[in-house]
């Protein structure tokens, strides 16, 4: 190569789902929770466990910070989150947190892809209106949902 070498470079490439944006990953998206940093990431067995393992974190440390009468357990197929009684159970998947919320199913709007109601369907946690968290967007969507399951029950 005359004295040239061929070297290896690549550009980490971050995503935040909330903006819907694309940037070249730097230290502020890093350390930013609404980005994914590396995108590349996600393609990776090890690294969705990852990215499901934080995104777990960051929805337990939301429903804790709603009052100081919120206790956590975990059974084996899911998580509970409660006060007298469950107010969001979780379980987690490879690609996504599914939640389960006890409010009627009749003053909910159902989106197709988020939420369901499993008034008349057997699943783990307690709850008829179910939701699928698979992003941020899917996170910011949720909160009012898990806000009323707190306020209501």
């Amino acid at each position: 190569m005359n004295g040239l070498e061929k070297r290896k470079s690549s550009i980490t490439i971050s995503y935040c789902q909330l903006q819907n944006k694309f940037e070249v990953g730097y230290q502020a998206t890093k350390n930013d929770p609404e980005w994914i940093y590396n995108i590349s990431d996600l393609f990776t067995s090890t690294n969705t466990f990852k990215f499901i393992g934080d995104f777990i974190k960051r929805l337990g440390d939301y429903i804790l910070s709603l009052g100081d009468d919120i206790s956590e357990s975990h059974l084996k197929p899911y998580a509970a989150f409660k006060k007298i009684r469950n107010v969001v159970t979780v379980v987690a998947q490879k690609k996504k947190l599914i939640l389960n919320l006890p409010l009627d199913v009749s003053t909910v709007s159902f989106e197709e892809g988020f939420s369901r109601d499993v008034t008349n369907i057997g699943h783990w946690g307690c709850g008829a209106v179910e939701l699928y968290l698979q992003s941020s967007v899917d996170f910011e969507k949720a909160k009012p949902l898990i806000d009323r399951a707190f306020d209501e029950n």
